[in-house]
Parts: C-alpha cells; sequence; structure tokens
C-alpha cells in the first residue's frame, strides 16, 4: 500500500497545457512506490493520458451548473478510489521532486510521534516559466530544472497553496467548491485550524514548482474567475467569507531539523510580513 495518493483533476490535454500537465503528472510518477497518483474527470484526453501512463483513471465527477468540476465530488471519489492513509491533492500545473516524499514521512513521522494523527501539510510555490518537456527519470535534466527554479523562479505569496496532503479520514466531505475559482483553499487552513489541526508548511524543505507560459499567465479573464467571478463568489459564501489571513497562515513548518511552532500564527504575522507580494499578485491579475 501506497503511503499517500496523490489526485488531481486535470483539464483538457491541449495546446501548452499538455506540455505543463505532462511534466507535473510524470514528475509526480517518479516519486516511487511510496506514491499512488489518480487523475479525475472527464475533459478531453484525461483518460487517454492516464492509460499511456499507466495511471488509475476516475471518471464522472459531478459538476455544477458552469460545466466546472466540484471539489467535494473530486475528494470523494479519490477517498473511495484509494487505500494510501494520506491523500494529497495537487494542482496539475506542480512539478514535484523527490524532496517531497521525505517532507510528509517527516510530517507524518513526528506527528505519529505525538500521537496526534490528524494534520494538513500545505507549501507555497515556485513561479517559472517552462515551455518544454522534461524527462524526469534523468537526473541530469532533474537539476538543470531545479538550477533554473533557483536563478529564475520566484517564490510566490503565502495566499498561493497549490498541494493539499492530509489523512484520509478529514475532508472526505467538503462544501460543493468549484475547482479552480478562489477561496476553498483559503476555507481548508480555516477550517484545520477551526478543529486543532496542525498547519505545516513545507516551504523550506520541498520546491514546488508551478509552470507558467504565455497560456498560463494571469489577467483580468484569470481575475473575474478566480476572484471576482459568479463560482468564486459561490466558493467564498460555501466558505463562510474569504479566510485571507487565517487561511493562509501555518501553525507550524517543518526546517531542515525539525518541526517548528510559528509564534503568534493567530495574528497572522506570515501574512501580514508577506503582503508586498500579495499585494504584486493582485496587480499582476488586475494589470494585464
Amino acid at each position: 500500500m501506497s503511503l499517500i495518493t496523490l489526485f488531481s483533476i486535470p483539464r483538457a490535454f491541449d495546446d501548452q497545457w499538455s506540455i505543463i500537465q505532462a511534466n507535473a503528472i510524470n514528475s509526480w510518477k517518479q516519486l516511487g512506490d511510496a506514491v499512488e497518483i489518480i487523475l479525475i474527470g472527464d475533459d478531453p484526453g484525461v483518460s487517454d493520458f492516464a492509460a499511456g501512463a499507466g495511471l488509475k483513471h476516475i471518471s464522472g465527477v459531478k459538476c455544477n451548473e458552469f460545466e466546472t468540476p466540484l471539489l467535494s465530488s473530486t475528494f470523494q471519489l479519490a477517498v473511495q478510489n484509494s487505500q494510501s492513509p494520506l491523500m494529497g491533492y495537487v494542482n496539475c500545473d506542480i512539478i514535484l521532486l523527490a524532496e517531497f516524499v521525505q517532507a510528509i514521512e517527516r510530517v507524518k513521522g513526528h506527528f505519529d510521534g505525538l500521537r496526534q494523527s490528524d494534520f494538513l501539510a500545505i507549501g507555497r510555490r515556485t513561479n517559472l516559466f517552462v515551455d518544454r518537456p522534461f524527462d524526469f527519470s534523468d537526473q541530469k535534466q532533474i537539476e538543470d530544472l531545479r538550477k533554473l527554479a533557483s536563478s529564475d523562479g520566484q517564490l510566490d505569496s503565502v495566499v498561493c497553496k497549490d498541494y493539499f496532503v492530509f489523512p484520509r479520514t478529514k475532508y472526505a466531505a467538503i462544501p460543493e467548491f468549484a475547482v479552480g475559482r478562489g477561496n476553498w483553499d483559503n476555507w481548508m487552513l480555516a477550517s484545520a485550524k477551526a478543529e486543532s489541526m496542525p498547519v505545516v508548511s513545507m516551504t523550506e524543505c520541498v520546491l514546488a514548482i508551478h509552470q507558467m507560459n504565455e497560456v498560463t499567465h494571469t489577467g483580468i479573464t484569470k481575475y473575474r474567475n478566480y476572484v471576482a467571478g459568479a463560482e468564486a463568489k459561490t466558493n467564498q459564501r460555501l466558505a463562510g467569507g474569504r479566510n485571507l489571513v487565517r487561511g493562509s497562515t501555518s501553525t507550524h513548518r517543518l526546517t531542515c531539523g525539525e518541526i517548528v511552532k510559528n509564534r503568534w500564527h493567530q495574528l497572522g504575522c506570515e501574512f501580514w510580513l508577506d503582503f508586498p507580494k500579495f499585494a504584486r499578485l493582485l496587480g499582476g491579475f488586475v494589470g494585464k
């Protein structure tokens, strides 16, 4: 049995999204036997890609009136079709490398030792323009990618959370959030804190590469969809608000040596110290 099941909802495999999504999923495949991968959804090319990659594909995800997949259905399908003790939702443009599994093992081991089985692990993404496929079985290409991320990548704001790891017994039932729209990710953290679950940032130890190009770059359309559109507003209502500060700050962080508590996390210090980067993110949305 795998340690963790990673699941995602790919969009159609067309244009540059074919390269981006193939890079992301192929990077997950190289994480080894500790990881099971499930691709969920019915967009063109998803089932074919899963079959070609030897991965599990689940169809029949429920959608809202705009034909946008619902995260409630996605999470439920993932749990029903896996046996792993941990689940991990990952956006399908995120490259993860070997340290991801090592970090998860450390977080799980820490809380197992404290007899605290429930936790939510998250991490910030590093934005990087990517326009070509990478071979993740080739260590040189992986090292080249790491160097590129180090030299040209930009660590995004704390509000940008693109993966969530949690015990399979948690989040099996969540509100009917629309995928790819705002506010649901903040709800994940806020709801965990409401139940006194530790929220662990693995940013210091995990390079999560958010692939960007001319197709994925932010703009006014994305702003409307993610922040101001009808689906985003529905997500906000279901989440009980934007939860912007509470939903962007961790209670703990994974360092090279240990897991440490974030002092004064109740005050949202992590968010306010990061506010200039958050402001630039908003400017990127509305300035295109």
